[in-house]
């Protein structure tokens, strides 16, 4: 009798144990089983659209653009400010486009878009500026100008930009001193004296002319220039002209892009 009441608790530890032992087998197999359902329906789910960097989305708009596309570049240039909200190219980008459909006030909207979300391009600022410009909005183009070089002094295009602006207000002495900070002083005078040719201020391109011609006798195209503003002085009729103003070459010293706003 004692050995019977020695081997009873024995056999119930042992039962605890292997039904321990099942049940964390079952717990272990039904965890497996859960996984492998959510594996499974993990890769039923169609796979995230891979992420299209700004400069993708800017490559792809230009290509538009040269295609002619500018409805689909301006959903590119979008793309790439929501990509990027703080980079400068995409909203110089969209605002060329805008500009290049006459949408001025888009563009006008754009590039002071542009220029709060990114502090330290200037070329948003010139290219409002050139925005107003296009629009005859001279004192608000001289300001974008000034706004501009205040972030870059050495922004040549703005200069000229500001200098050509001057010379449209009539402000030739301010004109010349902004050329001056770009050219050579007898260029800084030839350039005002087209930009007085362009409005048929046939008196204030003759002075400018000489003024440049005094600093440098061989002034390039300066002799010429001269001749032909006094053969159209002396053909203008009292009555203003309907007809569009002469052509005007490039202004001496001009960047190669000061005319046009393609920024980055």
């Amino acid at each position: 009798m004692p050995g019977r009441l020695f081997f009873l608790p024995m056999t119930l530890g042992l039962a605890s144990i292997v039904g321990c032992a099942l049940d964390k087998e079952e717990r272990v197999a039904q965890t497996g089983m859960e996984e492998e359902k959510s594996r499974k329906a993990d890769s039923a789910k169609p796979a995230p659209p891979p992420t299209i960097m700004s400069d993708t989305h800017i490559a792809a708009g230009k290509m538009l653009e040269k295609q002619g596309d500018l409805t689909g570049a301006i959903a590119q240039y979008e793309r790439a400010i929501a990509s990027s909200p703080r980079a400068a190219v995409g909203y110089n980008r969209l605002g060329i486009v805008y500009q290049k459909l006459g949408r001025f006030a888009d563009a006008e909207n754009i590039f002071r878009q542009g220029a709060g979300a990114d502090p330290t391009s200037a070329a948003l600022l010139n290219n409002l500026g050139y925005c107003y410009q296009a629009q005859k909005r001279l004192p608000e183009a001289e300001q974008a100008y000034r706004d501009a070089l205040v972030r870059s002094q050495d922004f040549q295009r703005a200069r000229m930009n500001l200098a050509i602006v001057l010379a449209q207000l009539g402000r030739l002495e301010e004109s010349v001193i902004e050329f001056s900070r770009v050219v050579a002083a007898d260029a800084a005078h030839y350039n005002v004296a087209m930009v007085c040719l362009q409005k048929r201020d046939y008196a204030g391109a003759e002075h400018s002319l000489r003024e440049a011609l005094a600093i440098n006798p061989n002034c390039p195209g300066a002799e010429g220039q001269l001749r032909r503003v006094a053969h159209l002085a002396a053909a203008t009729s009292p009555e203003p002209s309907e007809a569009p103003p002469p052509p005007v070459g490039p202004l001496a010293g001009e960047p190669e892009t000061v005319k046009r706003t393609d920024a980055p």
